[in-house]
């Protein structure tokens, strides 16, 4: 604890006086959570020391016949495959429960589709939607610059 006296005085020499203590505790412990998942696929990818780990128990709708491989969109597999159901199914949805606290989270994406030898490129066709529980959270307005994997 610290105590701490605040004096102040105005131009007319008028001056008034507080005291207060504070207290300084010890941080938190931080809970460390690493958690990286291939959505792409079912294999294990390894990129920038980190193993992604694959899918496996994605229900069939979404692994099936349907994937789509671009090898020339980047060195890592990680961003070479991407999967789907080939028609509208609705959401494919990841719930990781964590506890309460501070977390940084790090999301990989790359569009393999749209303009490349799928559907043609245009706007309101590349969807990526974040939902995090958090009253006002925009990924898109992060101070981390995207990168580009190719």
């Amino acid at each position: 604890t610290y105590p701490v006296t605040l004096t102040v005085t105005d131009a007319q020499g008028l001056s008034d006086q507080t005291s207060l203590t504070i207290e300084v505790s010890e941080s938190p412990d931080t809970n460390d959570v690493a958690m990286y998942i291939n959505a792409g696929g079912a294999d294990n990818v390894n990129l920038e020391g980190h193993t992604f780990v694959g899918d496996k128990n994605t229900p069939s709708i979404y692994s099936g016949n349907y994937t789509y491989e671009d090898t020339e969109a980047s060195p890592s597999s990680l961003y070479r495959i991407e999967r789907g159901p080939g028609v509208n199914l609705g959401t494919l949805n990841y719930a990781i429960p964590v506890p309460n606290g501070t977390y940084t989270i790090s999301t990989y994406h790359a569009e393999l589709w749209w303009g490349k030898k799928g559907g043609n490129a245009t706007a309101g066709k590349r969807v990526f939607d974040i939902l995090i529980e958090l009253p006002e959270y925009d990924p898109s307005e992060s101070n981390i610059p995207a990168k580009n994997p190719r």
